[in-house]
């Protein structure tokens, strides 16, 4: 039996256009839908700099304080990332995102964790920062890979 924590929690799909969407409507309609959602798109870049900056500030709160409630803050920041992210545009950096919340949910205890949850950080701001479609980013790619592995090599440590 194999182990489903171990594969990826996102898959990474190429966007489409609304006409790929729904063949044989009407084509004012999907054509003002698609102008709508091109302008909406404008915005995705401020709000997910908005979902950064929280995380980030979560993050250091927690270096900063590790207790419980700043751990649980983080955590939450994490999850918001996370979801945010996908529907943003950015499918890595949202499964860097849930790879901190994985690592947080662990207990957060132990050498490295604080590293290691900085070096999630540290990555999703840099993925961030280069745009969308991060998702043709090999380096991005390699980079949650590596996350992750390091979350799972935690995780299955004896306690």
């Amino acid at each position: 039996m194999s182990d489903h924590r171990s594969k990826p929690t996102h898959q990474v799909f190429a966007p489409r256009r609304l006409r790929a969407l729904k063949p044989g409507s009407d084509e004012a309609a999907l054509a003002r839908a698609q102008n709508r959602f091109d302008d909406l798109q404008e915005n995705f870049h401020g709000w997910i700099m908005d979902e950064l900056a929280k995380l980030l500030q979560a993050l250091d709160t927690f270096v900063d304080r590790p207790e419980q409630g700043t751990l649980a803050a983080l955590r939450r920041a994490a999850r918001d990332f996370e979801a945010n992210a996908i529907q943003l545009g950015y499918p890595i950096a949202s499964r860097i995102a849930a790879s901190l919340a994985r690592l947080l949910d662990g207990g957060f205890s132990g050498p490295g964790a604080g590293g290691l949850a900085q070096g999630h950080g540290q990555a999703i701001a840099s993925i961030i920062r280069s745009g969308p479609n991060e998702s043709q980013n090999a380096t991005a790619l390699a980079l949650a890979e590596a996350l992750e592995l390091a979350v799972g090599q935690r995780a299955a440590r004896p306690a």
